[in-house]
């Protein structure tokens, strides 16, 4: 059996991000110490990390779940720390087997082990012992597509590869791909995308770092180099949620009244760069709930933005439905308060989108005329030329055309309360 050797990445291509945010960072161990990478985009410099814990000379693994860090050690301990807080480091277990490899998962379970699987519930700090894998490490652990991938190597033939763990059957567990034999396997975050994935390969006193296609399963050519030996390498794309917004949930309603503006849409979207926020481009609203009432049938455009900048947009259409009881009907208010509470701001007259030639006027006490407009969407703010008009009872007429081509006409009152 090898000890894996696992270790980090970055790489020179990385230059297309300019954003490095903390769901970005990449953390790094050598035995004596953890790193975070600190340089550019076509460097890897790094720096040492105060985790709290004092000065650890026996690091093993890593592991990171949102903002917290988990490492292990020779010494058969598991401890965290949350990034950047000095002095928050825990010991989750004090003596335990030196596990060859280590990962967690979207919910923030702990995977580990060598040739025995163990799961490490992180809130209730219980340790499940899941048997002993038809295949033996030889590096590390991550996720991929909601699989459990782990390099090693098969004792029957002693060919190497990525296996493809099932944990709670551990007899299905199956080659996934023909590989090297990697000390260990890395999921690189790229910015409001996809993970890159990469094999670590030792070569003397340097790591060579291969690119791995997952999706076809082909070992890629070296992609990189370090010039020393990392035993491990961790960032929050090895659990396998990818840093772009991914549409979780879609709900729709089309409209099904005369004047077809009841329809809706509710969008949920996940990002690990929380929170999203949703706005509607047809009309520039945003909402941090996604939820958007009161649309008439037609194409929306909607953009969900996280914490970070990145966006995903999609499109949604919304069917405009006739009520079978047919389309005669107009809702024309009796009055109106223009006070921008957002309560009955505007006197808004509301009929199908399918009557045409549409004319709505409005007229002072002394007919002298107030508004004028004409068009599906009507509605009128209580004011003349940008002057806001005093409360009082104001004539209206309306003329259209209904669906069946004859020429209709309204008249009433409207009252304006201030």
């Amino acid at each position: 059996m090898r000890l894996r050797r696992k270790i980090v990445l970055l790489a020179g291509w990385l230059c297309m991000c300019h954003l490095w945010t903390q769901s970005q960072e990449v953390y790094l161990n050598t035995q004596y110490g953890i790193y975070k990478l600190s340089g550019g985009m076509t460097d890897n410099h790094r720096i040492k990390i105060d985790n709290g814990c004092g000065i650890d000379s026996n690091v093993l693994s890593l592991a990171v779940y949102k903002d917290t860090v988990y490492y292990s050690t020779w010494m058969g301990e598991l401890k965290r720390f949350k990034a950047g807080v000095p002095g928050s480091c825990e010991v989750l277990i004090e003596s335990d087997f030196a596990f060859n490899s280590m990962t967690i998962d979207k919910n923030g379970i702990i995977y580990t082990g060598t040739e025995v699987l163990f799961r490490y519930n992180t809130r209730t700090r219980e340790m499940e012992r899941l048997g002993r894998m038809p295949f033996f490490s030889s590096g590390d652990m991550l996720f991929f597509n909601d699989k459990l991938l782990m390099a090693g190597w098969d004792a029957h033939d002693w060919t190497t590869g990525i296996f493809e763990i099932q944990p709670d059957n551990l007899a299905q567990s199956k080659l996934y791909m023909p590989s090297p034999a990697f000390f260990g396997m890395m999921a690189l975050p790229v910015p409001c995308g996809n993970s890159r994935y990469f094999g670590l390969l030792p070569d003397g006193d340097t790591t060579k770092i291969m690119e791995i296609d997952l999706v076809t399963r082909t070992v890629m050519a070296e992609t990189w180099s370090m010039p020393e030996r990392f035993l491990d390498a961790a960032s929050i794309t090895e659990n396998g949620i990818d840093t772009k917004i991914t549409i979780t949930g879609v709900v729709k309603t089309h409209t099904s009244n005369c004047a077809g503006d009841n329809g809706s849409i509710t969008l949920s979207a996940y990002s690990p760069n929380a929170p999203v926020s949703y706005t509607l481009l047809n009309t520039g609203t945003s909402r941090s709930n996604g939820q958007f009432t009161d649309l008439r049938g037609g194409l929306y455009r909607l953009r969900m933005t996280d914490a970070t900048g990145c966006t995903k947009d999609t499109s949604i259409t919304i069917a405009e439905n006739i009520p079978v009881s047919g389309c005669d009907d107009i809702y024309i208010p009796n009055a109106f308060s223009p006070n921008n509470d957002g309560i009955n701001d505007r006197f808004k007259v509301s009929l199908s989108s399918h009557f045409t030639d549409i004319h709505l006027q409005v007229f002072g006490r002394w007919g002298n005329a107030v508004f004028a407009g004409k068009g599906n969407t009507l509605y009128w703010d209580g004011t003349l030329k940008g002057a806001p008009l005093p409360t009082g009872v104001y004539i209206y007429t309306l003329t259209y055309t209904d669906a069946a081509g004859e020429r209709k006409n309204k008249k009433g009152t409207i009252t304006l309360i201030r």
